[in-house]
């Protein structure tokens, strides 16, 4: 804190938030913003991307000695780049696929390579698609998945699935999920009547579902 009060010119930090409780870490964070309303820029690397969240106006992943994408966190997580990025940036289902429609398809439609689950995607640009023979990776955030307790709609990509297990972390959960092989990842605030082995009906929301380069 009294290093970033002091100093003067630009601020270059390496991972400021390491081995900090919450408290400290609202402190740092709030000595970087007040040095940054004073006109000053603040630097900082990160190994965790949730720092990001916390601090940063704008973030640049960095990989393999490249910068994979730059823009605000929101953006990042959102609107992921590539694999790397859509990884990188928090929990993600990350499903390998293979195209089955046209490139002018307003949906485009793939067959997953786990499961052979075929699934409508929002859609993407031509660089997104690559060739109608050869594989992507769908990328869909665990908080975008449904769990169906009720009513159910066929757009929405559904799939059976048995309750593998879950992680409860206090004000949210963390459901995994066994589609025949397919594994996937969702979020929820309760899990109230499953439990692990118990069979469910699960919901990708085509608009919800990216397609990313490798």
């Amino acid at each position: 804190m009294k290093s970033i009060e002091k100093a003067s010119g630009p601020v270059f930090l390496i991972d400021p938030f390491n081995g900090t409780d919450s408290g400290q870490r609202k402190l740092i964070n709030n000595g970087m913003r007040d040095a940054a309303g004073r006109g000053r820029a603040v630097i900082f690397a990160s190994p965790d991307f949730a720092d990001a969240f916390l601090a940063c106006d704008r973030s640049a992943i960095i990989s393999e000695g490249y910068i994979q994408q730059i823009g605000p966190p929101e953006t990042l997580y959102h609107e992921p780049a590539n694999r790397m990025v859509a990884t990188f940036t928090g929990r993600n289902n990350i499903l390998k696929a293979r195209r089955l429609t046209s490139s002018k398809s307003e949906m485009p439609e793939f067959q997953t390579i786990e499961g052979g689950y075929r699934l409508f995607t929002q859609k993407a640009d031509l660089r997104r698609l690559g060739p109608i023979h050869k594989d992507v990776f769908l990328a869909i955030r665990p908080e975008q998945v449904v769990i169906s307790f009720g009513a159910s709609f066929p757009e929405d990509n559904l799939l059976k699935a048995t309750i593998a297990s879950a992680e409860f972390l206090g004000p949210i959960t963390y459901v995994q999920l066994d589609c025949s092989g397919m594994r996937l990842e969702a979020m929820v605030n309760r899990l109230v009547g499953l439990n692990a082995g118990d069979e469910c009906m699960v919901g990708l929301p085509p608009d919800r579902i990216q397609v990313l380069p490798d």
